[in-house]
Formats: C-alpha cells, sequence, structure tokens
C-alpha cells in the first residue's frame, strides 16, 4: 500500500470546525488521505451569546463530529514549513498539506473566567447600589474583531437581561470597529472610547500558533503572515493559511461552511494536480445579535430587520 497523504488542519476557530467537517466529509472516506486537527481543546463555543448567570456556556464537543478525521488537542510550539513538521507540546507531526487557520478566537476555558469575572463584579456593583455608596466599572475589551464585537454584545445583554438597573454602573469598552458596526456597539452603550481605569480588562483572543513560530513563512509589519493568491504562503504550494485583516471582520457560520467546500476541492485539485482554483471570502460577514435586535452585513448587505433575523434563524442549525 502506498503512503497516505497527510493533510493537518492548525486552527481553533470556527472556521476550523467547519473546514474539519468538510475535510471528513470529502476526504475522509478515500484510503489515500490521513486527516487530523491540531487544536487547544475538545470542546469549541460557536455561540459567544449564550452563557446563563452562573457562566454556563454551551460547547460543541468536537470528539463526537468526525468519522475518519483525528482530532489531537495540544498546543502548537513551532511549525517548520521547509521540514514540513509541527512541534506540539505532545509529540512531532509531519504533513503532506497543511492548512493554518489564524483566526483569533477564545477557548471555552478563557469564556468560563471571563463570564465568572463579569458575573462577581456585576454582583459587586449590585451590592454597592444597595448600600449608601454606589460605585461604578469600566470594562475593557482588547482586539478589533467581529468575534470581539458579539462578545462586548454579549456581556452587555446579560447585565441589561438579570440587571437592567445597572446599565449606568456599568461602562463597557471596545476597539475601534468600522463605522456600522460601532453604531450598533453604541446602541447597546459599548463605546470605542479606551477606559482610563477599567475595572476589568478582557485581553484579545489569539490564534493557534503565532506568526513569530512559523519558520519559513514571511510575516508582514501588522504581524500577518503574506500568502499568494491562492492563499497559500509564498514559497510552499502545500500550505493554506487564513491570516488577514479581512478574517477578522467575519464571523458568519453559514460563510464559513460554504468556503470550506471550496477548502477540500482544492486540497483534492492539489494532489490530483488539476487546475487550482483562486479561494474567495467576503470582505465582510459580520453577523451580531443581542436581545435589543440584531446586525447583519454581508458583502454589501446590510440589515437590522428580517434580513438580519433570517440569517440568525438559519445560523441556530450550525451552532451545535
Amino acid at each position: 500500500m502506498s503512503k497516505q497523504l497527510h493533510v493537518v488542519l492548525i486552527g481553533k476557530s470556527p472556521l476550523s470546525l467547519f473546514i474539519a467537517k468538510a475535510l471528513d466529509r470529502h476526504l475522509g472516506p478515500l484510503v489515500q488521505y490521513k486527516l487530523t486537527w491540531l487544536t487547544d481543546d475538545d470542546e469549541l463555543v460557536t455561540d459567544l451569546l449564550s452563557f446563563d448567570p452562573v457562566g454556563k456556556i454551551n460547547g460543541v464537543n468536537l470528539k463526537q463530529q468526525f468519522n475518519d478525521l483525528q482530532l489531537k488537542v495540544s498546543s502548537i510550539k513551532s511549525v517548520n514549513l521547509r521540514r514540513q513538521e509541527i512541534i506540539t507540546s505532545r509529540s512531532t507531526v509531519t504533513y503532506d498539506f497543511l492548512i493554518l487557520d489564524q483566526l483569533p478566537y477564545y477557548s471555552k476555558k478563557e469564556l468560563s473566567l471571563i463570564y465568572q469575572q463579569f458575573a462577581t463584579l456585576i454582583g459587586a456593583l449590585a451590592a454597592a447600589k444597595k448600600g449608601e455608596r454606589p460605585i461604578s466599572a469600566a470594562v475593557s475589551i482588547s482586539g478589533s474583531s467581529a468575534h470581539n464585537a458579539q462578545l462586548a454584545v454579549a456581556l452587555r445583554s446579560f447585565q441589561l437581561r438579570h440587571y437592567p438597573s445597572l446599565l449606568r454602573s456599568i461602562s463597557l469598552h471596545i476597539n475601534a470597529q468600522p463605522a456600522v458596526i460601532q453604531s450598533y456597539l453604541s446602541e447597546h452603550a459599548i463605546t470605542k472610547t479606551s477606559a482610563k481605569s477599567a475595572g476589568m480588562v478582557i485581553g484579545s483572543p489569539s490564534a493557534a500558533v503565532s506568526s513569530r513560530f512559523i519558520k519559513g513563512a514571511r510575516v508582514a509589519g501588522d504581524g500577518h503572515v503574506v500568502t499568494d493568491p491562492f492563499m497559500r504562503i509564498k514559497g510552499y504550494d502545500n500550505v493554506l493559511c487564513f491570516d488577514s485583516p479581512e478574517w477578522l471582520r467575519s464571523n458568519v457560520l453559514r460563510v464559513y461552511k460554504s468556503f470550506s467546500q471550496h477548502v477540500a476541492e482544492f486540497i483534492t485539485h492539489f494532489f490530483e494536480n488539476r487546475s487550482l482554483k483562486k479561494l474567495h471570502f467576503p470582505k465582510t460577514s459580520v453577523l451580531l445579535r443581542s436581545d435589543r435586535g440584531h446586525l447583519a452585513l454581508i458583502g454589501e448587505m446590510k440589515s437590522k430587520n428580517f434580513r438580519a433575523k433570517l440569517i440568525a434563524r438559519l445560523e441556530e442549525s450550525l451552532r451545535r
């Protein structure tokens, strides 16, 4: 039997989940492929709006998602493109084709800690409000991605749902967002002005592997890996890398799913020496949800009414 072609995916965002599903469905049944997903947790939170007053978060159990793809939970120490090997905290993994999902995203553990700290802060403010000396606090969220924006809305929604009287006691701040998104955030009393003395600071999420530890890759001044028109790392035809500012403006699962089908097709064509089609991803594909209403931005389409609600409803089936 000839050597299997090892396709490895590195990533921790919902995009990775849909790429893994597409690989498992299209390449998994084929005997010539071996599939591995390297990620940092065996649960993935696809809905940043879903948590209850005690901080419980609904996550997708990744161990139950695949038939042929192998899930390996491990932190990535480095990637050597010249040697085609990945150093993890557990072992060294070699590959024939590599997919790097560099979209920053929060792990379930990180989100649990954020929600617990926020609930504790709210509890302290609620207790102080009943006393003689009411106090206020500022919460500052680093990062400017669509996921950061949804997290900010989720925190505000939680507070308004359970402690509406504390609206003036808690100020929420986030890094600058595109104007249309910032307008929506303003409706939820979320500002882009940095808090001078925040009572709680939420750090920006990280990618699965720092670009500094991808040996052989060219890194631009903004920290993003340089890729060619096919989204491959320059000089390495067998490495797809999704790492550009456009990815930060995306959080729509249906868009991830559609894109993932093209990734699986691209890999098949690569190994069969067939003509390759360029991978395309919308410059903007954002869905922000709250109890007060939704905002959807897909390409040139903008909606805060029927279309936004429809997109949100269609997303529900993809969150499990």
